[in-house]
């Protein structure tokens, strides 16, 4: 048998104990859901037989143990139990708590028959070195030195387990999602849709009724370009997560397209050579005119005169105003930051190395 596990953040506060005994099941469970260290689910004597699921949850049964709630198998037996994935998969359980990972270690070792107890608690190091500390799985206390609680490669420590999505500590660098709409695929397809909700397009998971990227009735707009790649020009990510690659080839701006000399069309997208005050940056980490930097070549909005507040590069000076930190609107502009465009005599070169000072003179 194989356990199929995942972790997840539940809370339920109510207390309960509940004893499953001397039943034979040949179909698949509703969840089993523990939360909170007064509660426990029991099952005793009890045998799954030939079960075959259709889903990730695990032929016989999802454990959801939460908040050092306690599970407890008792001389049950699984026998030839499958999921459509074409493999043994018992049990699915979700674990969280102090000690989650030894938990679901512990279930990893539980064979097709047999006793098997999840009894989550906090333990405190009381000896052994940073690399083997005991007892195993304990919890690094304020006492003890950096060298005894060190994280270590698979290290079993609360304080060391990395969470799988958006763990920012440095020991977690490498071995955690930054976010959901960051992950590929093969990283996806472990999460619990309670950790990363299901996509309508590219989502691998089996619970998940999503379609295929190359569907033509998939609605893109929201999804991630680590899972569906940007593919035809009306894409509808273009210019937000997909760069926008294609000139206007008329006064229409859509799909969205660059702006070109022959057609600056009201909401065509901001190129470096052309970037009428109507166009629109591409918001696209691949755009071709990065949005920071065509955003300084707005005129700034004069609101308050010489006194609008901006940051240094932030937009371009206007007709009357000039506030501190603008950018040179022509090539006879004084007081004034260089910029691509413009660098006259004496304006001061940016701080901002993305700015190339052509022209300075002193």
């Amino acid at each position: 048998m194989i356990l199929l596990l995942s972790s997840q953040f539940f809370f339920d506060a109510s207390a309960t104990i509940t004893e499953l005994k001397d039943q034979t099941f040949t179909s698949h469970l509703n969840d089993i859901t523990v939360s909170g260290e007064s509660n426990e689910y029991i099952i005793t004597n009890c045998s799954f037989t030939g079960i075959n699921y259709e889903g990730k949850n695990g032929s016989t049964f999802k454990a959801k143990v939460y908040y050092d709630g306690k599970l407890s198998i008792e001389d049950s037996q699984f026998t030839k139990c499958k999921t459509n994935l074409q493999r043994s998969s018992g049990i699915f359980a979700s674990v969280t708590g102090m000690n989650r990972r030894q938990s679901m270690n512990k279930l990893k070792q539980f064979g097709d028959y047999g006793s098997f107890s999840l009894n989550q608690g906090i333990k405190t190091c009381t000896g052994g070195s940073s690399e083997e500390p005991t007892p195993k799985g304990c919890i690094c206390q304020l006492s003890q030195s950096e060298q005894e609680c060190a994280c270590q490669e698979n290290d079993q420590r609360q304080s060391c387990i990395c969470l799988p999505i958006g763990d920012l500590r440095t020991h977690c660098i490498g071995h955690t999602i930054p976010s959901c709409d960051q992950a590929t695929s093969n990283q996806l397809i472990d999460l619990s849709t309670d950790i990363c909700e299901c996509y309508s397009v590219g989502d691998p998971r089996d619970q998940c009724s999503s379609k295929t990227c190359d569907d033509p009735t998939g609605d893109m707009s929201n999804i991630p370009i680590s899972l569906c790649p940007c593919n035809n020009y009306d894409d509808p990510r273009r210019g937000i997560t997909c760069p926008v690659i294609n000139e206007c080839s008329n006064d229409s701006v859509s799909p969205k397209c660059l702006c070109i000399s022959e057609h600056q069309s009201h909401g065509c997208i901001c190129t470096q050579s052309i970037h009428p005050q109507q166009c629109i940056c591409d918001n696209s980490s691949e755009s071709l005119f990065p949005s920071n930097i065509c955003s300084s070549t707005k005129t700034c909005s004069g609101s308050s005169g010489d006194d609008e507040l901006i940051t240094q590069g932030q937009c371009t000076c206007g007709f009357g105003h000039h506030p501190l930190g603008c950018l040179c609107k022509d090539s006879e502009d004084i007081d004034c930051f260089c910029n691509l465009e413009f660098s006259p005599t004496g304006c001061t070169c940016p701080s901002n190395s993305e700015f190339i000072c052509t022209s300075i003179e002193h």
